[in-house]
């Protein structure tokens, strides 16, 4: 018979070493940076941080729609609604682009949204990510027009 000269395999000693600590590290920025663009801390064209300026915008239009229009947004531009045909068109002025981004994506699901202008038929968070990233200084113009309220009847 042969004999079996394998080495043994070798066994992990108690403990991760460095590995762990930069997996614990790199969960630790990443919950972070999470937690603080979850939060709303979002970056202004004035260069200042505005605390939950996107739900406060997305906020804002709700309301604007809804008749509650209040003349300064979030992000301290213009807030307008009017009505074109029989319904509401909102419009939200000097946006800063992540925001643009952002709360274009979620009022797209509600309605229709231009950025600057443009109308793009089917909207994908990439092209809307083009449009608002390639606006002029100041922020960008984000244009909603939620579709109709459909009733039960």
């Amino acid at each position: 018979m042969a004999a079996n000269h394998r080495k043994p395999h070798p066994t992990r000693t108690q403990g991760g070493g460095v590995g762990v600590w930069v997996v614990a590290g790199i969960l630790a920025l990443v919950l972070a940076s999470g937690l603080y663009w979850g939060l709303g801390g979002k970056s202004h064209p004035d260069g200042k941080s505005h605390p939950g300026g996107e739900r406060q915008l997305l906020a804002q239009m709700h309301g604007a729609a809804a008749g509650n229009v209040v003349p300064t947004n979030a992000y301290g531009g213009k807030l307008s609604a009017q009505m074109v045909g029989n319904r509401t068109t909102v419009v939200a002025y000097g946006i800063p682009a992540k925001a643009c981004v952002d709360v274009g994506w979620t009022l797209a699901r509600e309605g229709v949204v231009t950025v600057d202008g443009v109308f793009e038929p089917h909207l994908t968070p990439a092209i809307l990510s083009r449009l608002c990233y390639s606006r002029k200084a100041g922020g960008a113009t984000i244009v909603w027009t939620p579709y109709p309220v459909k009733h039960a009847g």
